[in-house]
């Protein structure tokens, strides 16, 4: 039995349907070079993908997160560039601070757990969030 075949069966004791037409299947291996693989279920031929967002955060088949990280800093720029009003406003500056903390980095470092940077990621990210983050 593989393991398309496993996971169906697995799901069926539980009273899941495991839908063949939105089911993908992606291979993470940053050395792979061999694409010639064919998922089927079925007899329905299961589409392989190069990426695809999870909770949030996008995954690759290479491990690079460079494009999450350059996304979530986008992201975040646009949380700090909403919030124009309160940074002109006369609140003390550690409060400021604190709401930039709070929401900015809190959007920028969203599954940062999972991660993997090159030093050129970490010096953006660094570069964006870090001088603020570590006081």
């Amino acid at each position: 039995m593989d393991l398309l075949e496993a996971i169906k069966s697995a799901s069926e004791q539980r009273g899941l349907i495991l839908n063949t037409r939105k089911t993908r299947v992606m291979i993470v291996d940053a050395g792979r070079n061999n694409t010639d693989a064919n998922f089927s279920l079925e007899g329905d031929l299961i589409e392989e993908v190069e990426s695809f967002e999870f909770l949030g955060s996008i995954i690759n088949t290479k491990s690079d997160c460079t494009k999450e990280i350059k996304r979530r800093l986008t992201i975040a720029r646009g949380v700090v560039s909403n919030l124009t009003k309160l940074w002109k406003s006369k609140l003390p500056p550690s409060l400021k601070v604190r709401l930039l903390k709070s929401t900015a980095f809190a959007v920028a470092s969203y599954g940062s757990e999972s991660w993997t940077m090159k030093l050129s990621d970490k010096k953006r990210y660094l570069l964006n969030c870090g001088a603020i983050n570590e006081s």
